[in-house]
């Protein structure tokens, strides 16, 4: 026999009416935090995909700072 359960007959409808209702706002729950996770996805997709080009324009930047202006140091160079 299963500890912590009663058995069915020991429950009355209102207590079963009960239990179903919480597990179906428990689903619900669960389903609006995938579709708010989803969302979130599709938010970071897009911010990683501007990420990628504007890293590489930062390098492409900096190389054409240090050949327009040579006398600048590069400070992650120095530490």
């Amino acid at each position: 026999m299963l500890q912590g359960l009663p058995l069915p007959g020991a429950l009355s409808a209102a207590q079963l009416g009960s239990i179903a209702r919480r597990v179906a706002a428990q689903r619900s729950s669960i389903a609006a935090l995938h579709a708010q996770l989803a969302g979130f996805d599709e938010q970071l997709a897009v911010l990683e995909g501007i990420l990628g080009p504007l890293t590489e324009w930062g390098k492409t930047w900096a190389r054409f700072e240090r050949l327009v202006l040579p006398g600048r140091r590069d400070p992650a160079a120095e530490g």
